[in-house]
C-alpha cells in the first residue's frame, strides 16, 4: 500500500536491518487512507529526511521507523472523511405489502434454484424475478400518478 515509494534500494536496506530479514513490517495503520491522493514525493522527501536526521542523533530501531512513517502519513496522506452515518431505515413511499411478498417469493425461489440447480427451478426463479421486478415498477407508478392528481386537484 503505502510502502510504494520505499522501493529505492537505500529504504529497502534500513528496511532489512530492522525487520531482521522478516517479510512483513508490524507497522500499524490507526486511520483509512486515501491512497489516490497521496503526494508521493512529499511522503518519501518527509521520510528520507527524517531518517538522515535520526541516524545522526542516534540509531534507530523499529518503533522510530514506525513513527517516521506515520508522520510522513499524515503529512502527505488524506485520510477519507467519515461519513455521517444514519442508522434509521426509511421505508421508501412506495413500498407497499405486495412488493414485500414479491421480493420474499423470489428470495425464496432462488434458494430453492440454488440447492436444486435444474432448469424448472431456474425458470421458476426467473419469472419470480420479473413479477417482483413488475410489483416494484407498478407501486411506483401507482405513487406517482397518486401525486400527479393531487398536484392537479391543488
Amino acid at each position: 500500500m503505502w510502502l510504494k515509494p520505499l522501493s529505492n534500494l537505500l529504504y529497502i536496506t534500513i528496511l532489512e536491518n530492522y525487520t531482521n530479514g522478516q517479510s512483513r513490517i508490524p507497522l500499524i495503520i490507526t486511520a483509512r487512507r486515501n491512497f489516490k491522493k497521496a503526494n508521493w514525493q512529499e511522503y518519501t522527501e518527509h521520510i528520507k529526511n527524517s531518517i538522515e536526521e535520526e541516524t545522526k542523533i542516534k540509531s534507530l530501531n523499529l518503533t522510530d521507523l514506525e513513527d517516521i512513517i506515520n508522520q510522513a502519513a499524515n503529512i502527505s496522506i488524506p485520510k477519507y472523511k467519515p461519513k455521517p452515518q444514519n442508522n434509521q431505515f426509511q421505508v421508501k413511499p412506495w413500498w407497499k405489502t405486495k412488493c414485500s411478498k414479491a421480493v420474499a417469493q423470489r428470495r425464496l425461489s432462488f434458494k430453492k434454484f440454488r440447492l436444486c440447480m435444474n432448469p424448472q427451478t431456474y425458470s421458476v426463479y426467473k419469472y419470480h424475478v420479473r413479477v417482483a421486478k413488475l410489483t416494484i415498477k407498478k407501486a411506483k407508478e401507482e405513487l406517482w400518478a397518486k401525486l400527479c392528481c393531487d398536484l392537479e386537484n391543488q
